[in-house]
C-alpha cells in the first residue's frame, strides 16, 4: 500500500474587487471549515476573545457553515457571541462588537481566495484532521498558520511557517458517528494559543515583512515536499504501476466495467438499483477519504 497526499497548489484566479467588510488596518486572523466542534471554534474565539477583545486593530473572520450539531446560522451566531460575550475581560468592558466577523453559508471560490490574501495568518485549532485542506489552502496562498502542534496536517506544516500551539490527548466527546469515546482527539491550551496569536501580532505590528517571509517559507516547503499536481500524480501512477494484479485488470475492476454496461441500459433509477443490488454481497468494502 501507499499513502497518496492532496494536491496543494497556488490558485492565481482574479482575486481583485472589494470584500464585504473593511478589514483595512487591521491584524487579520483567518479560519475557514465547517462549523462543528472538532474543528475548535469554541477554543478559537475563547483564545481570540481573551487576547484581544478590546483591541481595534485585529480582526477575526470565520467563513463556516452548518452541521449536524449546527443545522442553522443563528445556532452559530448564537455560539459566537456566548464565547464573546461571557469572557470577563479587563476592567469588566466587554469584546469589541465588530473584532469577529462571520461569514455563514456558501460563498465563491473566488470570494474565499480574496479572504486567503487579505488575511495575516490563518487559524484553525482542530481537534483532529486526516490531512486539513484549508490549512494547506492558507499555506498554498503564502500564509502562515497559528495550529496545533499534533494532527495529520503536521505532514506538510513546515516550523518556519507556523506558529505550534501545544495542547493534550483526550477522549473524543463528539455526538456524531462514527466518532465515539473509544477515540481520543486533540484539545488545544487556550494559553498556548493566546501566545501564538500575540506572536504573529507582534510581527505585524512591527511591519517589518515577518509574516510575509514566513508565508512563503511555508508554500515553498510544500512545493519541495511532493504535493504539486505533478508530484501526486506521479505518486499515484509508480504505485499503480508497480502492483502484480495492476487495478486496471484486477477482477473487481472488471466487474464494476461490466456493472457500468448494465446500468447504461436501464431505462430508469429503479431499475439501475436493482441491477446494483447485491453485487458485492458479502464482500468487505473499504471507504476511504481524508479531512
Amino acid at each position: 500500500s501507499a499513502v497518496v497526499p492532496h494536491v496543494v497548489e497556488e490558485d492565481k484566479s482574479d482575486t481583485t474587487g472589494p470584500l464585504p467588510m473593511n478589514l483595512d488596518n487591521k491584524f487579520v486572523v483567518f479560519s475557514m471549515s465547517q462549523w462543528t466542534e472538532r474543528k475548535g471554534f469554541d477554543l478559537l474565539l475563547q483564545a481570540f476573545t481573551a487576547e484581544f477583545g478590546l483591541h481595534d486593530d485585529v480582526a477575526l473572520v470565520i467563513k463556516t457553515f452548518n452541521s449536524p450539531t449546527h443545522r442553522d446560522n443563528e445556532s452559530i451566531l448564537n455560539e459566537v457571541n456566548y464565547y464573546k460575550n461571557s469572557m470577563n475581560l479587563p476592567n469588566n468592558l466587554k469584546s469589541k462588537p465588530d473584532n469577529v466577523m462571520l461569514i455563514p453559508g456558501f460563498t465563491s471560490y473566488n470570494n474565499i481566495l480574496k479572504l486567503y490574501k487579505s488575511s495575516d495568518v490563518f487559524c484553525l485549532l482542530t481537534r483532529g484532521e486526516g490531512f486539513g485542506l484549508t490549512i494547506s489552502e492558507a499555506l498554498a496562498n503564502k500564509k502562515p498558520v497559528i495550529v496545533p502542534c499534533e494532527g495529520g496536517h503536521m505532514d506538510f506544516v513546515s516550523d518556519e511557517a507556523s506558529f505550534l500551539v501545544d495542547g493534550h490527548w483526550d477522549t473524543c466527546t463528539f455526538p456524531i458517528l462514527p466518532y465515539s469515546v473509544d477515540g481520543r482527539w486533540f484539545v488545544s491550551h487556550i494559553d498556548s494559543a493566546r501566545k501564538q496569536l500575540r506572536a504573529a501580532y507582534n510581527m505585524w505590528k512591527s511591519g517589518d515583512g515577518q509574516l510575509e517571509s514566513m508565508g512563503q517559507k511555508g508554500y515553498d516547503y510544500i512545493l519541495n515536499n511532493g504535493y504539486s499536481r505533478y508530484d501526486v500524480g506521479k505518486k499515484f501512477v509508480d504505485h499503480v504501476t508497480t502492483l502484480k494484479e495492476p487495478i486496471f485488470r484486477s477482477p473487481v475492476k472488471k466487474r464494476v466495467a461490466a456493472l457500468k454496461r448494465e446500468l447504461n441500459k436501464c431505462d430508469d433509477i429503479n431499475e439501475k438499483l436493482a441491477t446494483l443490488k447485491d453485487s458485492f454481497k458479502g464482500e468487505t468494502c473499504y471507504i476511504l477519504s481524508c479531512g
